[in-house]
């Protein structure tokens, strides 16, 4: 227990040491602790408690000296400097995509305004996808360098700075200038890996290829991103890395191997660590490698002396040998995840799995339920284990939940090890006579197609996986106490066991009441997931807001744009709640298309009740208090605000285009152009006859649409006939009330709607427009 407590305050002392980032005397601490810790050595009940504090302040020492430091020469400096060209050494392997490669370059010159300079540091280059790169080529590349950028889901600018990268270039052009000028030991290492990428490409199709690369060689850059989104989409993606079950397969049967051909076992077990090493740095040696590398040798190593493995204690030491080697990968997400797994493996798997014997043996009899228990263990227990203990940091970083994940586990993990020993031997053979090596090929070949088919077609139902929007102290709460609660069980330090015996009453109603409610919890917000859910199809709900023009739309993958809102805030933040999914509280991006009151009073209590990512706005100078009170909201909230102009476009992700046709001259009004494939949508707020004529004049082919939402809502001198006949819409949505004051749905105004489908929420309420792209589908409130 002692080595759990010492590491839990290194890596306390690292995570200090960065949210304060702040230099601290820590050597000076680590200097006084030590001696007083020599000075107690002999008092135990101290000796601890010193020890503590010794490793807290030993964990900031390390992350202050692992802080990358800038010298005057180093090429971030050239960030935002216009043109630089710069000479420096492919420094990695290189991470081939679909449509581009990246690869990191070790700069050692840099020409700027003219002058050739020495320059150092690491230069993230995004090259073509054919580039013919390899590690070791000297490159000159010529572009822009940028400061890594800020992604939604995460600081990716954070990310590659613990790694050393501070620049990114926007290329121009490369020019290759030499070969093998790397590490030679390196190039030989990732050579032999390209040789044996070569024979199971050779031997099999795409994409068990891929997958069997990504499980021998941790290389899964060529899997089509379809696969690999299937894989995600059903809590498999721990199949396509190398894991613990992976590297203690491979650590077992070399062992196994040695020990028959080495005359001493202490031999079998050097070589066998020896080679765990060699495939570590062979396979890249990323954090939940190296995590699987040393939990590994801990196993062989204690093995071979006659102990027996405290996996936690186990743990931990790895933890703070990876920690040691690099204070940084404690914000590895791969390293959190399998840090969370192998703990819940090593401390939830034996009870849980004793329980599952139990149920079997109760309802199947003692003989047939214990073998089922068996057969069944490692496929669901294990499995479904695994994905508990792993649930609060998929759920931190990615938001998402995988339904049918213990489904599937349950159905391809049992023949992983099949996969990974025919993939193995084949691969070995290869190297000796590659013929035979193919033909084991089609008997891995067999195994990973089941693997594929499964998950792809799991991947394919509805529901698959979920969006859930949890709380980050509720996530830490739930990991802590999954991880940390069996441990204190299996330990039952003294101040535990203290703790049990003062605190047993209280503690006994904790699964009578707390354990229900977290149930409670956990299903409202699966139940909240499964409702409205990205469907794969653009959504575009014109509100039923009266005398106002407000549209909500939701892309395919669930990007959501908000066009206006009207005057009423209870009511627009009710057809939000009608139209979104619950747990969403985001809107991506705003856009107001007018100043006026009954366009935009209601958006300041969307704005405190939702995030709003971005702001788009053509509205200059104004009076209008409201205007100005909900920019000045926004402004607060730190959201970014755009002043569109004609031709300002947005582009989601999976394909949605939202464009900017004109601002209204006198009462900066934007009009805009949805267009999702064939499917085209035009917005028009306030449009008289004069800007609609200057519109047809500069921009007649932007202005044809299906669906046009009649402007000014149809008053009289709205909407002329030339206009609507240049729109050309199959459907006319006209936003009116009756019961205002304002004109609208002009008898003369409708008539020249005629021969289209009109709808108007006066009369059908809230109208909903679905497309796939191709097709439109249309939903009203009321017929």
């Amino acid at each position: 227990m002692t080595i759990i407590y010492l590491t839990l305050c290194w890596a306390g002392g690292i995570v200090f040491a960065e949210l304060l980032d702040e230099r601290w005397p820590y050597g000076i601490a680590a200097t006084i602790l030590a001696c007083l810790l020599v000075l107690f050595r002999d008092r135990k009940d101290w000796r601890l408690y010193i020890a503590c504090c010794l490793f807290f302040v030993l964990g900031g020492l390390r992350l202050q000296e692992a802080l990358p430091e800038k010298s005057p020469d180093h090429i971030s400096h050239l960030n935002n400097q216009g043109i630089v060209t710069i000479f420096g050494v492919v420094w990695d392997a290189p991470d081939v995509r679909e449509t581009y490669t990246n690869v990191r370059l070790k700069v050692d010159e840099a020409i700027w305004l003219g002058q050739q300079q020495p320059r150092e540091g690491l230069v993230l280059v995004r090259l073509p996808a054919n580039a013919d790169v390899q590690y070791g080529d000297r490159l000159l590349v010529t572009g822009q360098l940028f400061p890594p950028p800020e992604l939604d889901t995460f600081s990716y600018q954070e990310k590659l700075a613990r790694e050393g990268v501070f620049s990114t270039m926007q290329l121009q052009t490369f020019q290759k200038l030499d070969e093998h000028q790397g590490r030679w030991w390196k190039q030989d290492l990732l050579d032999l890996r390209d040789q044996t990428r070569g024979f199971i490409e050779d031997a099999l199709p795409e994409p068990q290829a891929s997958l069997l690369s990504g499980i021998l060689l941790g290389d899964d850059s060529r899997l089509s991103e379809e696969v690999r989104d299937a894989f995600n989409t059903t809590g498999t993606s721990h199949v396509i890395a190398i894991s613990g079950f992976n590297m203690t397969l491979i650590a077992a049967i070399v062992k196994s191997l040695l020990s028959n051909l080495l005359p001493k076992k202490s031999w079998a077990i050097f070589f066998s660590l020896v080679v765990i090493v060699l495939y570590t740095i062979f396979v890249g040696a990323n954090a939940a490698v190296v995590r699987a590398a040393i939990m590994s040798g801990l196993l062989i190593t204690a093995d071979g002396v006659r102990r027996k493995t405290y996996a936690p204690a186990s743990l931990a030491f790895a933890a703070l040998l990876m920690s040691l080697l690099n204070p940084y990968v404690l914000w590895d997400i791969g390293f959190q995840l399998s840090f969370a797994a192998v703990s819940g493996l090593a401390l939830l798997v034996p009870p849980a799995d004793k329980a599952f014997r139990r149920f079997m043996q109760h309802h199947f009899g003692k003989s047939a339920g214990g073998e089922a228990s068996k057969f069944l263990s490692e496929p669901l227990v294990v499995s479904l284990v695994a994905q508990v203990s792993t649930l609060p940091v998929i759920l931190f970083y990615f938001g998402r939940l995988s339904v049918y994940a213990p489904v599937v586990n349950l159905l391809i993990v049992p023949v992983q090890s099949f996969v990974l020993i025919l993939g193995g031997m084949a691969t070995l053979i290869s190297f000796i006579y590659a013929p035979a090596g193919t033909l084991l090929y089609q008997a891995a070949w067999l195994f990973l197609t089941w693997t594929t088919m499964m998950v792809r077609s799991f991947a394919k139902l509805p529901g698959a996986s979920l969006e859930i929007s949890v709380p980050e102290w509720f996530l830490i709460g739930c990991g802590v106490s999954a991880i940390g609660l069996p441990l204190l069980t299996a330990t039952r330090p003294r101040w535990y066991e203290n703790l049990l015996k003062e605190r047993r009453q209280q503690l006994a109603l904790i699964p009578k009441f707390v354990l229900p409610v977290i149930g409670a919890v956990i299903l409202g917000l699966i139940v909240q997931a499964l409702v409205r859910q990205p469907d794969g199809e653009l959504h575009v709900v014109y509100l039923d807001m009266g005398q106002s023009n407000s549209a909500l739309i939701e892309s395919p993958d669930g990007a959501v744009f908000l066009i206006d809102g009207g005057r009423y805030p209870t009511r627009l933040l009710t057809k939000l709640g009608d139209h979104l999914p619950p747990n969403n509280r985001q809107i991506d991006v705003l856009w107001i298309t007018s100043d006026q009151p009954e366009d935009i009073s209601a958006l300041l209590t969307v704005v405190e009740r939702y995030e709003i990512k971005a702001a788009v706005t053509s509205v200059g100078d104004t009076t209008q208090a409201d205007y100005y009170n909900l920019i000045q909201a926004l402004q607060q909230d730190k959201t970014p605000i755009i002043q569109a102009e004609a031709g300002y476009q947005i582009e989601t992700r999976d394909g949605v285009q939202m464009t900017v046709v004109a601002p209204h001259e006198d009462a900066n009004s934007l009009v805009l152009r949805l267009q999702y494939g064939d499917s085209v949508f035009l917005f028009t707020n306030r449009l008289d006859e004069d800007e609609e004529q200057a519109l047809l004049a500069d921009s007649r082919h932007l202005v044809q649409a299906n669906v046009l939402q009649a402007a000014d809502h149809a008053a009289p001198d709205s909407n002329s006939a030339s206009w609507v006949e240049a729109v050309n819409p199959q459907v006319v949505v006209v936003q009116y009330d009756p019961a205002s004051r304002d004109p609208g749905a002009d008898s003369g105004v409708m008539a020249r709607f005629s021969n289209r489908r009109v709808y108007r929420t006066d009369r059908n309420g809230t109208i909903e427009l679905v497309s796939d792209g191709k097709r439109l589908k249309i939903y009203t409130e009321e017929n």
